[in-house]
């Protein structure tokens, strides 16, 4: 049952990043067909803890991003390659089937290479 609401929790956080504007309590409840009660029970505490209809989120969220920066070491590292090839680099670990980018050193400039090889 924990893990439902956990779950739901994330739903709404989804719900309000695509609504993008203020919803009453019936129009939640209404959008996700629960109860009233419930959802009042699951955003009662966001409310009580600061986390609508203020910023908090993206205050935590950029905490925990920055909590665990890459080694200065590897960052020079980055850099270094990036000038030295004149191209984009970017470093990224496993994340499911997916990966995620925790680095992204831009070109200096933007240069792109095409390469056309056909048969005749």
């Amino acid at each position: 049952m924990l893990v439902r609401q956990v779950a739901n929790v994330l739903d709404i956080l989804e719900f309000f990043a695509v609504h993008r504007n203020a919803a009453t309590l019936a129009e939640v409840s209404q959008h996700f067909g629960w109860p009233c009660s419930n959802t009042f029970n699951l955003l009662s505490p966001l409310v009580e803890r600061g986390f609508f209809p203020t910023t908090r989120w993206l205050v935590l969220a950029r905490d925990i991003a920055g909590a665990e920066p890459l080694p200065e070491s590897v960052l020079g590292m980055l850099h270094d390659l990036a000038q030295r090839g004149g191209e984009t680099v970017r470093i990224a670990a496993p994340s499911g089937q997916q990966a995620v980018f925790l680095e992204v050193i831009e070109a200096a400039a933007s240069r792109r290479t095409f390469r056309y090889n056909s048969t005749v």
